[in-house]
């Protein structure tokens, strides 16, 4: 469950869904999604449709963007952002 995928053109979408989705995900561990975009461009994230499971004192089911050295992490759908936006292209 991990791909690499480079956006050539400045316009271009690309959708990340869990496996299986529209239904519920598996416990399999991580999926790990790594998103180029072509040199002086950036990327942006936009979530559609986020449902994790409420938090029960640990933080097992999350999405985390990372650029760079900085991670961004949520955990559940109070904490989730609409649009994140990154500063380079990767």
């Amino acid at each position: 469950c991990a791909k690499t995928v480079t956006l050539s053109n400045p316009m271009e979408h690309y959708y990340v869904t869990s496996s299986g989705f529209p239904l519920h995900y598996h416990s399999i561990g991580s999926c790990v999604w790594e998103i180029h975009a072509s040199p002086g461009q950036s990327i942006v994230a936009s979530f559609q449709y986020f449902n994790l499971p409420e938090r029960t004192g640990n933080c097992a089911d999350r999405v985390i963007i990372s650029e760079g050295l900085t991670n961004s992490t949520f955990c559940i759908v109070d904490d989730i952002i609409s649009e994140f936006s990154s500063v380079g292209n990767k």
